[in-house]
């Protein structure tokens, strides 16, 4: 990439002829050398700087798989309360036709919830101290009930497991109002 960057930029300039000593270059006027000497100057710089950018400048954001840290943070937590919310209804909906593999990539989700209280953090680390205060309290709690979940899950106890979804909802619903900068008069 830098390669290429560095190629292009060496087409910027004007010709090369400027290197090559021609009887019509012999009989320029010193004012037009300077110019010709000013953007051989202006293309190296492009040139050199180009080469002198690190490697994480050029990061393809567009293809969609890599984002800033605290973007990609943001967005597996707000990918789980989905995620959360087609579990539960699953769940209650249709717990007797629930085999003991989706049972054990339900656990596997309790374990991802866990992992994505750490983004909650990075999230949160953005907040007013009182805020931040109450949704590492938030943050605690949800990984305790995805602990805790483990069990019900395990066990294939579909109520057992709404009941920790549901507390589990409650808090993902208090960090996203906790993120809310609107007053509540409004």
């Amino acid at each position: 990439m830098r390669l290429s960057l560095v190629f292009l930029s060496l087409l910027s300039v004007p010709s090369c002829s400027a290197f090559i000593i021609s009887a019509k270059s012999a009989r320029m006027t010193q004012t037009s050398m300077d110019m010709e000497r000013r953007r051989i100057l202006s293309g190296a710089l492009v040139a050199a700087s180009t080469v002198m950018i690190p490697g994480s400048a050029f990061a393809d954001l567009s293809d969609g798989n890599t984002l800033p840290k605290g973007a990609a943070e943001f967005s597996r937590v707000v990918n789980i309360k989905a995620d959360l919310a087609n579990v539960y209804k699953r769940v209650s909906e249709h717990a007797d036709e629930i085999d003991e593999k989706e049972w054990d990539n339900i656990a596997g989700f309790l374990r991802k919830l866990y992992r994505v209280g750490e983004d909650m953090k990075g999230v949160a680390k953005g907040m007013t101290p009182d805020k931040k205060a109450k949704a590492e309290e938030g943050v605690k709690l949800l990984q305790k009930y995805a602990k805790a979940g483990e069990v019900p899950a395990n066990n294939q106890d579909a109520k057992g497991f709404l009941a920790v979804l549901d507390k589990e909802t409650v808090l993902l619903n208090d960090f996203f109002d906790l993120l809310s900068d609107v007053p509540d008069e409004i």
